[in-house]
């Protein structure tokens, strides 16, 4: 974002050299002493395995009424899902593959040394308002779309042992990203791209009334299936699309979110 209301926006940094920065679109001209400020942060999963950091959390699931609580640690994400659906509340949901399970009868991970996180003072997002335009390939999709979904599964494996009650570890494997996208059969634009094997990239994004934008991009992914079949008079015909991710090889990624605090003025 930049400090020059004509200046304010998203920009896409194509090339770095020394202290020269090239964005797309280019940046209007700021007078002097116009400073243009850049800010966000990415979150990319790793191409190379030694960039990868694996991390645990202990979960807890405490019953107040009768004081029991159930504490689950080594737990890894296993996979993770989104949906976007239209005249919908944004939905998603993880799962985890773990150590050990133990019932206490005191709370644990609600008292100090610990330190309970309240929930996020944003709003919960829907696809009507907060949702913005479906791209593919950089550019605004014309035809329109009913759903979007994502998912992700890391590949974990139990690592169990002789001798051992609960699993001595967590293996990981592969991560493989899939999904679907729900479109209306309106032109031939995604059906050509199924029949020609195309990679290609899609991307959306999240916008709250705060100012706070995610944007999600797959930078590579093949269409894996796309039925087109009339289900009866007076009913759309949809376009019910499936595709597999690759790993891009300029990101060296499958899934790219970027994420931005507020384009709003200070």
């Amino acid at each position: 974002a930049a400090t020059a209301p004509t200046a304010r926006g998203f920009y896409t940094v194509i090339a770095l050299a020394d202290d020269v920065l090239t964005v797309s679109p280019q940046i209007p001209t700021v007078a002097a002493p116009g400073v243009v400020s850049i800010k966000g942060s990415m979150l990319r999963n790793p191409g190379d395995v030694a960039d990868i950091t694996p991390q645990s959390f202990t979960l807890q699931q405490s019953m107040n009424d009768v004081d029991k609580h159930f504490i689950q640690d080594g737990m890894r994400v296993g996979t993770f899902s989104l949906d976007v659906s239209t005249g919908a509340i944004v939905t998603g949901s993880m799962a985890f593959q773990g150590k050990e399970t133990n019932v206490l009868s005191t709370d644990k991970l609600g008292l100090a040394p610990y330190v309970p996180l309240e929930t996020t003072a944003t709003e919960v997002m829907n696809s009507t308002t907060n949702v913005g335009n479906l791209t593919k390939n950089g550019a605004v999709l014309s035809t329109a779309v009913q759903s979007i979904t994502l998912e992700g599964d890391a590949s974990l494996r139990s690592q169990n042992a002789v001798g051992s009650k609960y699993a001595r570890g967590i293996g990981t494997g592969r991560f493989q990203l899939t999904g679907t996208i729900t479109a209306y059969f309106e032109t031939l634009e995604l059906y050509n791209h199924f029949l020609d094997h195309d990679t290609i990239s899609i991307g959306f994004d999240f916008n709250d009334l705060d100012g706070n934008v995610y944007f999600y991009t797959i930078p590579a992914l093949k269409l894996t299936a796309d039925p087109i079949s009339p289900t009866g008079i007076d009913e759309d015909i949809m376009e019910e699309l499936e595709w597999s991710a690759l790993r891009d090889p300029q990101t060296a990624c499958q899934l790219q979110i970027d994420r931005f605090s507020s384009v709003f003025p200070v």
